[in-house]
């Protein structure tokens, strides 16, 4: 029964997370050995693909609109904030929280993460490790053992993408995260400088508790 019940967790989370490459041309070569999609010449990279928006290029107002005629329940939707934060619940299989992060300066998407909640099932990391690589191949690189403790993998795309499975420990709590590089990196930058500036300004105030607020 635990068998036929895995089985059918990694069938919904393939099919309900709704990724696909999208090609403009049927000869794009997707090299299994790096999860990388390789550009012939003339080509555009493929591209990852969440809830129909093209996540290298969405926008926040792109990705608020798509989730929406997903269903997905807002928790918070706030442009005070980098990061939306959704009830993912029913989404997939395991999921609790959907978190959105965008730069503050162009409003692209930095990254989605999916939370999941399962203390003490070790497997259900395996699971999605199991999904993401049959559609993207081996991970380029992990961090931990599978089997026990905390562990990393991460998986470098086509069109500046990385997807990365996290395990936090003790708890067991797994992460699944879609990133644009190029704009988290930016998004951190405005993160440190928030930062930055809320330190400066405690210091002149005496001191004064003060939250920079980012994802969870």
């Amino acid at each position: 029964m635990r068998v036929i019940r895995q089985i059918a967790t990694f069938i919904f989370l393939w099919m309900t997370l709704s990724l696909a490459w999208a090609e403009s041309d049927a000869n794009t070569n997707i090299s299994a050995a790096s999860g990388e999609a390789s550009e012939q010449q003339g080509e555009e990279n493929a591209w990852i693909q969440m809830f129909g928006v093209r996540l290298s290029s969405a926008t926040r107002d792109e990705m608020r609109r798509a989730l929406r005629d997903q269903g997905m329940k807002v928790v918070r939707e706030d442009a005070r904030y980098w990061v939306d934060i959704y009830d993912a619940k029913g989404m997939l299989n395991g999921s609790t929280k959907f978190f959105v992060g965008y730069a503050a300066s162009t409003q692209q998407l930095a990254f989605a993460e999916y939370a999941f909640a399962n203390f003490m099932d070790i497997s259900h990391t395996a699971q999605i490790v199991k999904m993401v690589t049959a559609k993207y191949g081996p991970s380029t690189e992990t961090v931990g053992q599978l089997a026990m403790g905390s562990y990393t993998a991460r998986w470098r795309v086509a069109d500046g993408m990385q997807i990365q499975v996290v395990r936090e420990w003790p708890e067991t709590s797994t992460y699944l995260k879609f990133m644009n590089t190029q704009v988290e990196a930016e998004m951190k930058a405005e993160l440190d400088k928030e930062t930055a500036s809320r330190q400066k300004t405690k210091v002149a105030s005496g001191g004064k508790n003060w939250v920079v607020s980012t994802t969870r």
